[in-house]
Order: C-alpha cells, then structure tokens, then sequence
C-alpha cells in the first residue's frame, strides 16, 4: 500500500516538473507558428457560430450581434 502511495507522489511530481520545463520552454521559444489546420480550424468555429448564433458552439457563449 505504502509503496503504491509512494509511486503515485513521484508520479505527480514528475508531472509537474515535466509542466515547468515545457512552461520554460514556451516562455523562450514563444508559440508554435499557427498552421494551415489552425486556420481551417477557426474557419470552421467561426462558420458554426454564425449558422447557429443561440448555440454554444466552443464554449465562448452564444454569438452576440
């Protein structure tokens, strides 16, 4: 039991020490360059919410006029 505890804590704190360092790196490097998918992406959100503008396509709320 005791050992199972103790793996599930290095666990988390390998993960959290893994989210630091990719925060690190963000914060250096900057953003991904947006790609054509990111694009096509928004395109369709941006389609979606004006054909359905009382629907809450993305979690943005209704689309407001």
């Amino acid at each position: 039991m005791s050992g199972a505890l103790f793996q599930r804590a290095v666990d988390v704190l390998e993960h959290r020490l893994i989210l630091m360092r990719m925060r690190m790196f963000d914060w250096l490097h900057g953003p991904e360059p947006e790609t054509p998918a990111d694009r096509q992406r928004e395109h369709e959100r941006h389609r979606l919410r004006r054909a359905f503008p009382k629907i809450d396509i993305d979690g943005q709320g209704p689309l407001r006029k």
